[in-house]
């Protein structure tokens, strides 16, 4: 009895018939063996061809198609773990051809051919005459071992003849009952039909009359009557009966035979296809020539066997083995495509919306104690709202009430319930005072957006498009693009809940067009979203509510108990282990705190320090008092009265706790920003006349904070320092100037001794991130530097001279004023005095403020300069007795040139006391009017000139200050200079007059002013623009409506050759159209080219423009002429990220999408290069494209104009698979092989697995790949 590791052979046959035909051609039968492997229910026969052992596997009865095949393949593995090679042995449908004299009793072998791998899979569904299928991909080839034996075999038949039919007739001779099934019938039967010739009724062709005219005649064989073929068999789950469907696909890919079993066995069972032709796979389809067919086929498997020396086989990797290394390469390939999605997740997401509010709900959730607000997460409002769509719940609360811990306990619980389905979409947004300076409200609602999607399995295509559409502009969406996406994403859910907290904390920022409370209303009321929302009672937010829910939310007793009893006492305290102290502290603290966990925890905090119980009594009893008092006046501020508590604590603690918390204070309430963690203990531990910040004077940060007695806190989710609570900030609002009085003087000195600091003297490094040049300091000692230097000359502004303080109900002394102005401006003085410091501190606040233009290589600044540019009035006199007032900088502007750029209208008013040019020219022509202009400065501007300044000076760029000022927002100080007789009809170099810039930047009432005042509409300038270009172009419809009711010339070209109609049609902005209109109802050409060459088609085309490009092409503008480097409107359609909609409006117009610029680029190849999968794959769905590939890698890198090498690109750009496939296909055919294997080994490790057949039967070096992956190149066939 044999062993199942004896057989090294497998042979599946799909057909009983095919099997009866393996079994005759055995050399020997043997034994099943003992077992077979569990759930292996497929039927095997055993026996011997030579020297091998095969075992036959038939499929069950019934059963056809790719499917079954691999079942009974993967079984055969299982129980046969030692087969080396597999044969898939039947019959098939041929397809003869004038290249392929194909016959009914022929056989064909799977081999590689013509690019092709020896067997392709096309669509599923049944073909039938007069309809279509369509190729998916291409399978893998036979093993080397077999494609070798073939090759050896098919030159004994040349020399010897095939002596297939020999073999036949002995095996019949041996098995006489199969004779009447398995011999050859007569080759009269033999009729090949014309393809349009469909069967007749019945079993045989008798009712189709063969005649001369229905049938192809083929001249009889001379010697033998049956051959072999070699070449590509097409394979699918269906059984073709179509002529014209078999003579298609074997015209475009050479196929020879159809079956219906390989494409489920090539890639996980690599074997050799061997068909017998027992029909033309037409609907003349009969069962006569199936035996003999069937023996044909098994004849030339036991040829091909017998040649396999068994020492060659034994060398072979077991099947069972390569199949364990492609799972391996196939789980290395999805963990890279894996990572790829979750990178690009990424980069779209974070693009999308930098704000993470997780961090901050990880943070507060920590202060939650669990067990607390049951009352909120248990009760019928907020249970109604998480079980129905569309509700609203608003949940007011008076200060410190714990709105932002219940909100925390809110997402924590819609986390939990459900964290396990994917139909439940979930955002929040904690508002905040601190961030309210970048809280805009379209960045709030891309954070939603943002939450939607990443937990999602792949980025919407909505969105993606939107990314790829700014990305390759640098550009950021817009308002109605966010809220679009976002209104798409609703319909993936069953429900989506937003929760925000803290609503009164945001405050629209200036440039802030839209309310946030509007915009979440009405994504409620379109989309039905589930809203929650907390706030404090503000009555413009509380009005907005009031038919809503609502669930106020004020700390329970129950809660603040809890929270009493996990308070964690210090282990000092008189508190600690004394459970009577304990009780009595939740007794009088749980009612005293009226609802509030901020006062509660103020009041546990400062009875850390009591020494004896009649202090801690003394101290609950005034608790209690503040709490009756509420009672009878609710105006009374309990927790005005806590923070007032804490500032005695903390001006009671020793000298140096005392000095550090109001160092901490000060910069916490007066700094213009929020400071990190280094950047407030550097500003604390720097000092005067020092080379760096010591590492030993900085104070760790824990110390300051527990000087500070709870009051300032380390956030977390920004890192930043600030006040525990907004009402703290609302506290010291209106008391820092009692308990900080010389803060302004404090933090204005600190900054100067900063930037005072020896380390900064070098010369300024040549680079525009300035900010950043010394940021190797391991101890990051420069971290203040920015704020600084930006700040410094705002708190120098805001020192004054304040007197002793002291609270008014006369308690300890709270702070003495420690820094005069006077010392204040001394340090200033002395900072002046060094050229270098202060032209490094001005530099930097221009880059902060995007004034990068003003900081040249030779950038330098004197004390008076830098003392106008900051509005230092009262150290500008001490200052100008060791320097002129006229003096100039590196560029030459002037003191009074740097103030009325700043704008501070005393200033300038203090330098004209003192004599100032007022039409001082700097090295570019420009006067201290020009810097009041362009900073938009009209107080200043009108100052100026009232003093005699000549409004008419001409710059060296040939501007006017009136250029300056017809810019957009600048058209109040437009009209003073008109009033004032400026010159409306100077041109600058670039040939434009005020006009022109008006027109541009859309300043209508300066451009309608200038009209009046006489201005020819017909006028151009000295390069030829006329105003109707510029108003095309601004997307200005009024007044190019109004200038071509008055006539204009509609086709005027300016000096390069540019019209009216070709700025309308280049701007991006799809609203164009009507001037479109306008201008072609008026006569515009449109075919005049540019001075490159360049049509109004093409540069709407390459804008993007798709309603323009259709209008121009529906007007019949001609799409066939080229630019002066030979692209076509195509090629510029396919540019600047291309839009896939012109694209195929171009294509279905005719365009030609093979065209060649002069550069030998074509739009495919521009699409490639711009990584545009639609454009892309429309162009090669158009058709063409064969040689793309042929060119793609021949040994070394490409240049940019060989054909393919964007695909070569693509590979290492990580294009989609879909694309990289269609390239394959669209090329291979006439691929030369390809030298090195980089295309291959890229495509591995891009993850695109599905290409590699297509790229190996390319001829890609394997060994190639080889060396780079360490994966033998045997695997890569099985992939």
């Amino acid at each position: 009895m044999s062993s199942p590791s004896d057989y090294t052979v497998g042979w599946i046959c799909a057909l009983t018939i095919e099997g009866v035909a393996a079994m005759a051609f055995l050399d020997q039968k043997l034994e099943a063996p003992a077992f077979q492997a569990k759930n292996d229910a497929n039927n095997y026969k055993y026996g011997k061809v030579k020297d091998h052992n095969v075992v036959i596997a038939v499929l069950p009865k019934g059963e056809y198609g790719n499917s079954p095949a691999t079942r009974v393949a993967n079984d055969l593995r299982r129980s046969f773990p030692n087969i080396r090679i597999g044969l898939l042995v039947g019959i098939g449908g041929g397809a003869p051809s004038t290249k392929h004299d194909i016959r009914l009793g022929d056989v064909v072998v799977s081999i590689p051919k013509g690019g092709q791998s020896g067997v392709f899979q096309y669509d599923y569904g049944q073909a039938i005459q007069d309809e279509n299928f369509k190729l998916t991909r291409i399978l893998d080839q036979p093993p080397q071992l077999l494609r070798t034996a073939v090759a050896s075999l098919e030159i004994d038949h040349m020399m010897d003849g095939n002596s297939l039919e020999s073999m036949i007739t002995e095996v019949l001779d041996r098995n006489p009952r199969l004779m009447d099934q398995f011999r050859r019938p007569p080759n009269s039967t033999d009729i090949l039909f014309q393809p349009t010739v469909k069967h007749s009724k019945g079993d045989t062709c008798k009712l189709c009359k063969p005649t001369p005219n229905n049938v192809i005649e083929r001249k009889p064989r001379k010697n033998e009557k049956l051959l072999v073929h070699f070449g590509t068999i097409a394979s699918a789950d269906t059984l073709v009966r179509d002529a014209l469907f078999r003579d298609n696909l074997a015209s475009k890919y050479d196929v020879l035979c159809f079956e219906m079993e390989a494409a489920g066995l090539m890639n996980g069972f690599p074997c050799l296809v061997i068909r017998g032709i027992c029909d033309y796979a037409d609907s003349h389809k009969n069962d006569l020539w199936q035996g003999c067919a069937a023996m044909a086929a098994a004849a030339y498997a036991k040829q091909l066997t017998s040649l396999i020396r068994h020492e060659e086989l034994a060398q072979e990797t077991k099947l069972s083995e390569l199949q364990t290394q492609i799972n391996k390469i196939a789980r290395t390939a999805e963990d890279v495509r894996s990572q790829q999605e979750k990178e690009e997740q990424f980069e779209i997401l974070s693009w999308l919306s930098q704000a993470d509010f997780g961090q901050q709900q990880s943070e507060t959730l920590r202060m939650w104690q669990q067990g607390t607000l049951q009352w909120l997460l248990e009760s019928h409002e907020y249970q109604k709202w998480i079980r129905e769509k569309g509700e609203i719940l608003f949940c007011p609360g008076i200060p410190g009430a714990g709105k932002t811990v219940a909100i925390s306990a809110v997402i924590q619980d819609l986390t939990q319930r459900f964290s396990g389905g994917t139909d439940i979409g979930l955002a929040f947004i904690y508002c905040s005072y601190t961030q309210r300076h970048n809280q805009h409200t379209i960045g709030l609602l891309a954070s939603i957006l943002k939450q939607l999607c990443q937990f999602r399995n792949a980025i919407p295509d909505d969105l993606k498009e939107l990314y790829i559409e700014h990305r390759k502009q640098n550009t950021t969406p817009q308002y109605k693009q966010i809220l679009r996406v976002l209104k798409s994403q609703f319909g993936f859910y069953s429900r989506v809940m937003v929760v925000v907290d803290a609503l009164d904390e945001w405050q629209r920022p200036p440039d802030d067009a839209f309310n946030l409370l509007d915009e979440l209303l009405s994504l409620h009321n379109e989309s039905r979203i589930n809203l929650f929302v907390t706030s404090r009672f503000v009555p413009t937010i509380s009005n907005r509510f009031q038919n809503y829910p609502s669930l106020p939310i004020l700390a329970s007793q129950s809660d603040i108990s809890q929270y009493i009893s996990n308070y964690n006492w210090p282990s000092s305290s008189l508190v600690y282990e004394n459970p009577g102290l304990q009780e009595q502290i939740k007794s009088y603290i749980s009612q005293g705190s009226k609802g509030m966990f901020l006062l509660a925890q103020f009041y546990l905090r400062s009875l850390e320090d009591k020494t004896t119980p009649r202090e801690l009594t003394d101290a609950l009893k005034l608790y209690q008092d503040r709490a009756d008092r509420k009672e009878n006046d609710q105006n009374f501020d309990m927790l005005a009265e806590a923070y007032d508590e804490v500032m005695v604590r903390i001006n009671r603690q020793n000298a140096n706790f005392k000095r550090r918390a109001h160092q901490v204070l000060s910069w916490v309430c007066y700094a213009e920003q929020q400071l990190y963690v280094k950047e407030l203990q550097a500003a604390i531990a720097v000092k005067e006349n020092q080379v760096e910040v010591d590492e030993l004077d900085l104070c760790p940060i824990n110390l300051l904070l527990s000087a500070c007695c709870g009051i300032v806190v380390i956030s977390e989710a920004s890192e930043t320092i600030q006040l525990v609570h907004y009402t703290a900030q609302d506290y010291f609002l209106d008391r820092k100037g009692r308990w900080f009085p010389d803060g302004q003087s404090y933090l204005a000195k600190q900054c100067i001794n900063y930037l005072s600091l020896q380390k900064f003297q070098d010369k300024l490094p040549d680079t525009t991130d300035v900010v950043r040049v010394w940021t190797d300091d391991p101890l990051d000692r420069i971290a203040l530097f920015e704020y600084a230097a930006q700040n410094w000359g705002h708190h120098v502004r805001n020192t004054e001279d304040i007197p002793k303080a002291t609270r008014p109900n006369g308690d300890a002394e709270v702070s003495r004023t420690t820094i005069s102005v006077s010392e204040v401006d001394q340090a200033v003085l002395n900072f002046l005095r060094c050229k270098d410091k202060i032209s490094r501190a001005l530099s930097i606040q221009l880059h902060i403020t995007q004034d990068r233009d003003l900081v040249g290589e030779d950038f330098e600044v004197n004390a008076l300069h830098m003392a106008a540019f900051s509005g230092l009035d009262r150290v500008i006199p001490p200052v100008l007795t060791g320097v002129e007032i006229n003096s100039q900088d590196g560029d030459g502007r002037t003191a009074l040139g740097w103030a009325s750029k700043a704008g501070w209208i005393t200033t300038v008013h203090l330098l004209l006391s003192l004599n100032a040019d007022v039409d001082a020219l700097d090295f570019y022509g420009h006067t201290p009017l020009f810097e009041a202009t362009r900073s938009n400065h009209f107080e200043i501007a009108n100052l100026l000139i009232e003093r005699g300044a000549d409004i008419n000076v001409v710059a060296f760029n040939g501007n006017t200050a009136l250029h300056y000022a017809a810019e957009s927002n600048r058209g109040k100080i437009a009209h003073l200079l008109l009033n004032k007789g400026a010159k409306f009809d100077i041109s600058n170099k670039f040939g434009q007059v005020p006009i022109y810039i008006a027109v541009r930047n859309g300043s209508r009432s300066v451009y309608e002013r200038l009209f009046k005042m006489g201005v020819n509409p017909r006028s151009c300038g000295v390069d030829g623009r006329t105003i109707l270009m510029e108003a095309a172009g601004a997307n200005d419809e009024v007044l190019v409506e109004e200038l071509l009711k008055q006539g204009v010339n509609v086709n005027s070209q300016d000096h390069r050759n540019r019209t009216a109609l070709m700025e309308a049609c280049g701007a991006w902005n799809q609203k164009n159209q009507k001037i479109v209109d306008m201008l072609l109802q008026h006569g515009a050409n449109l075919d005049i080219q540019d001075w490159r060459g360049q049509t109004a088609l093409m540069k709407a085309s390459r804008g993007g423009n798709e309603t323009i490009t259709a209008l121009l092409l529906k007007e019949g503008a001609n799409q066939d002429l080229v630019d002066h480097d030979g692209c076509t409107t195509l090629m510029h359609a396919c540019q600047l990220g291309g839009n896939g909609r012109i694209i195929n409006l171009l294509l279905q117009k005719g365009a030609d999408s093979e065209a060649v610029d002069h550069s030998g680029l074509t739009a495919l190849e521009y699409a490639m290069i711009e990584l545009d999968e639609l454009s892309v794959k429309l162009l090669l769905e158009h058709g063409g494209h064969t040689d793309v590939v042929a060119h793609l890698y021949k040994g070394e890198p490409p240049k940019l104009s060989d054909h393919g090498a964007a695909l070569f690109e693509a590979f290492e750009e990580g294009c989609s698979s879909e694309i990289l496939e269609l390239l394959m296909e669209r090329g291979q055919s006439k691929s030369p092989g390809w030298h090195n294997g980089l295309p291959f080994l890229e495509a591995l490790k891009g993850g695109h697995g599905k290409l590699i057949p297509l790229l190996r039967d390319s001829g890609v070096d394997l060994s190639n790949c080889s060396r780079e992956t360490g994966i033998n190149p045997t695997y890569y066939h099985l992939l």
